[in-house]
């Protein structure tokens, strides 16, 4: 065989082997962003008194419906991709008027927590430091929320608050009672900010959407 053919033969075949590579390598990206899956957190923040997201009042971000795990968000960069760990949609009212609606997707962890109001409000305390530092396969998230490390399972969720009385800003820890507490100290008409955090557990990329919620 000439010098010519054989170099012919062997660019033919690394151009084979490069192809082979590259299609495999798409398919594989295809299958992965198919199969990802994320952890999805939602928020809610409450407070009696704090109006200090009064003025932006943005619309809704977000949308899902936990029986099929689908999701709408309205900002691409809330969309979750293949390397997302938790997706957080994190809501703020005042009485009854929303405040803060927001997406926010962690690409990597540990991350900050977003938090508004909640364990501030009562006396207008900055919120505490919170991180989301762990995101297992099973769905199970650790978070860390002004020194207390939580860890939560899918369909789990955790509560706080903080209520101002006679002068001095009073910690409603989660437990047995959370509901009564809270319920008196609105009938009492102090000022009250809550937060809560439920885990919806581990839902497909490939699920969400861009749209309007």
């Amino acid at each position: 065989m000439s010098n010519w053919r054989v170099r012919w033969a062997l660019f033919a075949l690394a151009v084979a082997v490069m192809l082979g590579g590259l299609t495999w390598w798409i398919v594989a990206a295809r299958r992965s962003a198919a199969t990802a899956e994320y952890v999805f957190l939602h928020i809610n923040e409450y407070g009696t008194h704090d109006l200090r997201y009064e003025a932006e009042r943005p619309a809704p971000v977000a949308s899902w419906n936990t029986r099929t795990h689908r999701l709408t968000v309205s900002r691409a960069d809330a969309l979750p991709g293949p390397r997302t760990r938790v997706l957080v949609v994190h809501e703020v009212a005042a009485a009854t008027i929303p405040l803060l609606s927001e997406a926010v997707r962690l690409d990597r962890l540990p991350a900050p927590l977003p938090l508004g109001i909640g364990g501030g409000g009562a006396g207008n305390a900055p919120p505490p430091e919170s991180q989301v530092l762990e995101a297992h396969a099973d769905g199970s998230v650790v978070l860390l929320y002004a020194g207390e490390r939580i860890e939560l399972g899918p369909g789990e969720r955790w509560r706080w608050g903080r209520v101002r009385r006679a002068g001095s800003s009073v910690p409603l820890a989660d437990g047995e009672g959370w509901q009564q507490m809270v319920e008196e100290a609105l009938a009492r008409g102090e000022e009250l900010s809550t937060v809560a955090i439920y885990n919806e557990g581990r839902w497909p990329v490939s699920g969400a959407q861009l749209g309007r919620p």
